[in-house]
């Protein structure tokens, strides 16, 4: 998770009082033999903007987490522990979130469902950036039968503000249009990343329907399989 500047800049000399860490005392690395480890640490960072007015300061928020996810917190499983969580993200204009090897079914379906949960209170969010894959799964279909479509959970999720959407996963065709549509009103760029669709669909007939259910001002497509 990164946010702007170090201990130095004027939000984290005061914030780093209360919670003693700040960027500059964050080590980033590749590679992690626990798969839980980050997770309290995580959440306690949440926490802590979400239960002190450092939430109305905090624009633009970034996380990167393999295999359990912080906000599926296993060390506090409960539904008390994610409302303590929440506001951190009701001031976020951006919001980048990537998670990768999420391997376990009903896992990814708790994890997916608790970060919709966190979506949804997201109203001031103009750009987004959503990554869901398994580096150890190449295959798409394979993806698609271990995870339920994440499209599905997130369908009644909406971003009245967002005008910047950049989405990278395995999915089907018409799922995908059924989320973009919640997206219309204000969704003026859109930006596939790393993509396959699977099941029912194809880009050919995704690409044809996309006209018809937004008004794009921007349409970036890169690597893609089928």
């Amino acid at each position: 998770m990164t946010t702007s500047g170090d201990n130095n800049h004027g939000f984290w000399r005061t914030f780093r009082l209360e919670i003693l860490q700040g960027p500059s005392d964050w080590v980033s690395q590749s590679a992690y033999d626990d798969p839980d480890e980050g997770t309290t640490q995580l959440s306690c960072l949440l926490q802590a903007i979400s239960n002190t007015d450092a939430w109305e300061k905090i624009s633009s928020l970034t996380s990167s987490t393999c295999g359990d996810v912080f906000w599926e917190a296993y060390d506090r499983p409960n539904s008390l522990d994610l409302a303590t969580m929440e506001n951190a993200f009701n001031n976020l204009g951006t919001l980048d979130v990537k998670v990768l090897n999420v391997s376990e079914q009903a896992r990814f379906q708790i994890s997916i469902g608790h970060l919709a949960r966190f979506l949804n209170l997201a109203t001031e969010l103009t750009s987004l950036a959503l990554c869901f894959q398994d580096p150890e799964i190449e295959d798409s279909t394979t993806y698609c039968n271990l995870h339920p479509d994440f499209r599905d959970l997130l369908h009644n999720v909406q971003w009245p503000k967002v005008q910047h959407l950049t989405l990278s996963t395995a999915t089907k065709g018409m799922s995908l249009i059924r989320f973009l549509k919640n997206q219309a009103s204000s969704l003026r760029h859109l930006e596939f990343g790393t993509y396959s669709l699977t099941w029912h669909g194809t880009w050919a007939g995704v690409i044809q329907e996309l006209p018809r259910v937004l008004s794009l001002d921007r349409f970036d497509f890169f690597e893609r399989s089928e």
